[in-house]
């Protein structure tokens, strides 16, 4: 099955709208376990980058995939997380989103959370959460392998 990769614009008058871009493919099972986020990162290539990137990946109640977003690029070790602009795109591109994934790659091969990333995974469970929707993991992902974040239990019940 195809996932599209959803791009909030704006318009010159400031106006946000969405665009489907490139396309991931996945096996159209949910996305229960973080091996399952890990496989379905790899068409992306995201693994594999030379500088930090930042995934969203919008789900349905059923952890579902629904569609995906390129959230942010930085350099070798670091990469902002936009919070408003993740919530921006999953209130724009589908009206069934209810839970988020949060995947970024560190380049080293070390998937080690850093103090910023556990910081971060807060914040966006936070923010997520006034919103009514659910932050399920954050995953760290790097060609030798990937650690959860739900998995240490940084994230909150």
């Amino acid at each position: 099955m195809k996932l599209p990769c959803i791009t909030v614009y704006q318009t010159p008058e400031g106006k946000p709208y969405t665009v489907e871009e490139s396309i991931a493919f996945f096996n159209g099972e949910s996305l229960l376990n973080p091996q399952s986020i890990y496989d379905l990162t790899i068409d992306t290539r995201l693994a594999c980058r030379a500088q930090e990137a930042v995934l969203a990946i919008f789900c349905d109640t059923r952890m579902r995939p629904l569609s995906y977003t390129e959230i942010s690029r930085g350099c070798i070790n670091s990469s902002i997380v936009p919070i408003r602009e993740i919530i921006q795109c999953a209130l724009l591109s589908h009206a069934a989103i209810n839970n988020i994934i949060l995947v970024h790659n560190h380049p080293t091969g070390d998937t080690s959370p850093s103090h910023e990333d556990i910081a971060v995974t807060k914040q966006l469970q936070d923010a997520l959460t006034l919103v009514n929707m659910h932050l399920q993991d954050h995953i760290i992902v790097s060609p030798s392998g990937y650690t959860s974040l739900k998995n240490m239990n940084v994230l909150s019940a």
